[in-house]
């Protein structure tokens, strides 16, 4: 889905399988990619994503108490932040 809904092509070698959860009515899992990708080079599916940009882990946190984001998918990376994301 990530060609889909962000226009990035991605091998799926690339991507680490961070976690997953279940909402009410649907399953949501987290992958990590590293790649170089400038933000304006996305491309958004407008039936499923808003808006997209890079944010620091403070950054993101200061979202979540302005509750301009959601902290499920948060909860998640931040446990796996510094496994997956900073080496």
């Amino acid at each position: 889905e990530i060609e889909e809904e962000l226009g990035i092509k991605a091998n799926v070698d690339d991507m680490t399988f961070i976690g997953s959860y279940i909402r009410l009515k649907d399953f949501v899992e987290i992958w990590l990619l590293k790649s170089n990708v400038k933000i304006e080079e996305l491309k958004l599916e407008q039936d499923e994503l808003q808006d997209a940009k890079w944010v620091s882990i403070s950054e993101f946190e200061e979202m979540l108490e302005k509750r301009e984001a959601v902290s499920s998918a948060f909860k998640i990376f931040k446990t796996y932040y510094t496994e997956f994301y900073k080496n």
